[in-house]
Order: structure tokens, then C-alpha cells, then sequence
């Protein structure tokens, strides 16, 4: 901070520091949208200030090390930028910087300087040829695949998932899995992501926004809301492998997880539905995390894709969480340009009552053509999911799952 400081006390004053990035953010938003109006401005930036999502700004963490202090931190971080205001927070998965001491592992062009630079500071000096980084990133993508902005990025070692192996391999496998994951999941996420535009929500939510009742919640920094159905618990401690590779022995592969009070909660790797106000312990192998969805929460997913607009945000499903009444408005527009400003959007509320067992979908709002099938999954505990296929012309339609 004071490097910083001292260095912008020559060119301003250095108590309006903060809303540099803020006025900056504001020129290129501005400057864009005169020059091409019909594109979205995404900013990643990682200096920006109160407001800055105004301005099309997505924040990130900066060049943060490769170690699992910083994993652990980094969602205490993600979680207190998003209650400060600002919705859309992201981070280098696996951290920028992988090399520790072994300076001609570095990367940026400075493999050639053996001095020690302070910042560089990782812990696994041969970045994905050491199992113990393969561990620690798999974990971190785990986690990421529930972030506003996923994304990979760093230097000093690959990351494309071939460089962690092949079909079969658990690292290369689980990569992929949350890779799927988060593309399925896109339906839900651009929905939440409407939300922000349009009610002034947030994305990754701290556990007192929806729980604020429950005390017991106030205390946990390793878990947060993604959007109000999930609730995420990302594993922050190594359990197969140690810096270097060394195999890691009789560490047990779980993880104390506290689920709120005020609703039931599905394993989301089971369906098995577990009572809220208490702690329970998860099962944590390699390739899964502890992943929650809140009764009665509605969830649109899409079928497999390999690119984020390749169904155009078409909807192949609906996956309607029973034991609690849930609200949601599935959201879907162009995807590129503002004219969701002038009404051209879909956006159709449902509800989902349990007493009735009934999900209503409401009038669709907006000018954008709205879907008008869907399949419609009812998950309950230890019950085989029912689907219920049916069509939808806009107007509100109730019906019985």
C-alpha cells in the first residue's frame, strides 16, 4: 500500500486514490458505448471502487501465489468485496504465481533473473508436473466454477486441463466435470446474473444475506450462497499430496460443513436432504466438494455445450428442489448488445408452492421471444426424480408436478 501511496503522490492526491479505477472504468464504459453502442462492455480490472458495476466492471483479485493460505483467504476476500456492494469479483484459478525459489521456472519473461522478488511467491516451484499443484488446482476450480466470472490465468505453468493428465486421470477428469458443470448451470447463472441489473442483487452472497436470523452463520468465512439455491463449501486443505509431491497419508477426506437454520438442504451429488441448524460431515474425494441446493429452490440448466452461447440460452431443463416454496425468474436476452435496456428480454417468473406440489410460470415480461417447452424434474429425498414435459405460450400456467 505505501509503494503505491508514495507513488501517486506525484501525480495526485493521494486520499482519492480508490476512485482512480473507479473514473477510469467510467471512461472506457463511456468512450465504448459512443463508439460501439451495440457491445457489452466487460472490464476486468482489478482496481475499481463502490459503483464500479456501473461501468461494466469485474474485478479480480490480482497476481495472487499458488499456495493454500491464499485459496482460504481468497474466499473471505470474494465474499466481503461482494457485501460491500460491488456484485461481480473473480480470481486467477490455481493463483498467477506457482513458482517458489527455482527462478528459471518463472514465467513473464523472468526465468533469466535469479533475484528474489517478494511477490512471487508460490508454492510449487514445477508448477503442474508436481502433484501437489494438480491437487491444490483442482480444488480451486472446484470452488471457481461457483464465482461471478470463471476463469483461468497465470504464468510460470500451464493450465489447460490436458496438461493435468488424460481421460481417466482424476485431476484431468475432475477438471472437467465442474467445467461441464458451470456450462450446465448457465441458465441459472445468467439468471442470477439479471438479477443484479434488475433488483440490485448480488452473485456470491454472504450466508448472513440469506440467513440473517441464524447466529450461527455470522462466524463462517468458508462458505457462501451462490445466487439463493446453492450454498458452497470449497476444501481448502490438502489431503493427497504435500508441496513437491509427497504422498500424503492417513488425512481423512472430509469436511465439517454448518448448514443454515430456516430451510432443508440437498446434497447436491446425492439428492439426499439433510435438516438445517446443524454441522454435518461431508465426504470430500478428489473430485467433489460440498455442494448444497436450499428446498425449494428452482434451478434451469442446459443440456452438455461447448461454448457459453451455443443454445443461444435455451433451457433443457428445470430442476424444482422439493420441501420448501421457492421463487425464480428465468432470465434471457441477445447476450451481446444493450437492448435489454428497451425491453428486449425474457424474463418469466415461476413459483413453486410444496403444499400443492404446483410450479407456476408467470406472464413472460419483455420483448425477446420466450421458450415455450420445458422438461420439469421434481427432486425429493430418496425418491426417484419425476419429469413432466410440458408447453408454455407466454401466459401464466400452473402446473402439477
Amino acid at each position: 500500500y505505501r509503494l503505491i501511496t508514495d507513488g501517486s503522490r506525484m501525480h495526485m492526491d493521494w486520499t482519492r486514490l480508490n476512485t482512480y479505477g473507479l473514473m477510469h472504468a467510467r471512461g472506457i464504459y463511456e468512450n465504448w458505448r459512443k463508439t460501439d453502442p451495440s457491445k457489452r462492455v466487460v472490464n476486468l480490472t482489478r482496481s475499481s471502487y463502490i459503483s464500479g458495476q456501473r461501468y461494466g466492471v469485474v474485478c479480480w483479485s490480482g497476481d495472487i501465489s499458488a499456495k493454500w493460505s491464499v485459496l482460504r483467504n481468497q474466499i473471505t476476500e470474494g465474499i466481503k468485496f461482494c457485501l460491500s456492494g460491488m456484485p461481480f469479483w473473480t480470481l486467477d484459478i490455481g493463483g498467477f504465481f506457482t513458482v517458489k525459489d527455482k527462478w528459471e521456472n518463472r514465467g513473464c519473461g523472468c526465468s533469466g533473473n535469479p533475484q528474489k522478488l517478494w511477490f512471487w511467491d508460490g508454492d510449487y516451484n514445477d508448477g503442474v508436473d508436481d502433484p501437489g499443484y494438480k491437487e491444490l488446482y483442482v480444488r480451486w476450480l472446484q470452488y471457481a466454477a461457483f464465482l461471478p466470472m470463471f476463469r483461468s490465468h497465470g504464468t510460470d505453468t500451464p493450465r489447460e486441463p490436458w496438461h493435468f493428465g488424460s481421460p481417466g486421470d482424476i485431476f484431468y477428469d475432475t477438471i472437467l466435470r465442474f467445467i461441464r458443470l458451470r456450462y450446465r448451470l448457465l441458465p441459472y447463472i445468467y439468471s442470477v446474473a439479471a438479477d443484479v441489473y434488475f433488483s440490485n442483487a448480488t452473485m456470491l452472497r454472504s450466508l448472513m444475506f440469506d440467513f440473517a436470523a441464524d447466529k450461527n452463520v455470522r462466524g463462517i468465512s468458508d462458505s457462501f450462497m451462490f445466487g439463493k439455491a446453492f450454498l458452497v463449501s470449497p476444501v481448502t486443505e490438502p489431503m493427497y499430496y504435500d508441496a513437491g509431491g509427497a504422498e500424503l497419508r492417513g488425512i481423512e477426506k472430509t469436511k465439517k460443513v454448518y448448514l443454515p437454520k430456516g430451510a432443508a438442504w440437498y446434497d447436491f451429488w446425492t439428492n439426499s436432504v439433510h435438516a438445517g441448524g446443524q454441522e454435518i460431515v461431508c465426504d470430500v474425494p478428489l473430485d467433489r466438494m460440498p455442494l448444497f441446493v436450499r428446498a425449494g429452490s428452482i434451478v434451469p440448466v442446459s443440456d452438455p455445450i461447448q461454448y457459453a452461447d451455443e443454445r443461444k440460452g435455451e433451457v433443457s431443463g428445470i430442476l424444482v428442489y422439493a420441501g420448501g416454496d421457492g421463487e425464480f425468474t428465468l432470465y434471457n436476452d441477445d447476450g451481446d448488445n444493450y437492448s435489454y435496456e428497451n425491453g428486449n428480454y425474457s424474463a418469466i417468473p415461476m413459483a413453486y408452492r410444496e403444499n400443492s406440489r404446483e410450479l407456476t410460470l408467470g406472464a413472460a415480461r419483455g420483448s425477446y421471444p420466450y421458450q415455450e417447452s420445458f422438461d420439469i424434474t421434481l427432486i425429493e429425498d430418496g425418491q426417484a426424480a419425476k419429469t413432466v414435459s410440458v408447453s408454455y405460450n407466454g401466459g401464466e400456467m400452473t402446473f402439477r408436478l
